[in-house]
């Protein structure tokens, strides 16, 4: 008898595991978090969020004026990665009730890290200003900062 699943270990790329599952199951809903996608020069490279955290440019707004650059004390990229996929999956169900196929949600790290910088993007989109660091002051809001009590 044919596996048409088959262990994780023994699938070559998610897009040979995905061409399985069409022929298994049409309806099912494949998500997959990788450091970098399933393209692209680093497709093949192992990632991980504070890799993402460097590549996507956080950490180049992160931590204190006129220091290195500093990680988030969190996972954020990870977790922002986590919580996009959860909302692809969502949207894949509901589109799945209409069509009736399921879908490939393909998120990556890095992508995502970049994308939770968009008061940065969009500041240097528009006046070529870079953000810098500033420690646990905000930009240009007020009372943004540790104050004692």
């Amino acid at each position: 008898m044919h596996r048409a699943i088959r262990p994780w270990s023994e699938w070559q790329t998610v897009r040979e595991l995905r061409q399985a599952y069409d022929k298994f199951n049409p309806a099912i809903i494949l998500a997959s978090i990788s450091g970098f996608g399933q393209d692209g020069p680093y497709a093949q490279r192992p990632g991980f969020d504070q890799v993402a955290q460097g590549m996507g440019g956080l950490m180049s707004i992160t931590g204190l004026p006129g220091q290195g650059p500093v990680r988030v004390g969190i996972p954020v990229a990870a977790l922002t990665a986590g919580l996009y996929t959860a909302i692809g999956i969502l949207i894949a169900l509901l589109d799945r009730e209409e069509t009736g196929e399921g879908q490939h949600i393909d998120v990556s790290i890095a992508e995502y890290c970049t994308n939770i910088l968009e008061n940065a993007l969009m500041q240097y989109s528009y006046s070529g200003q870079e953000f810098t660091r500033v420690g646990n002051r905000g930009y240009g809001r007020a009372a943004w900062g540790i104050y004692p009590c």
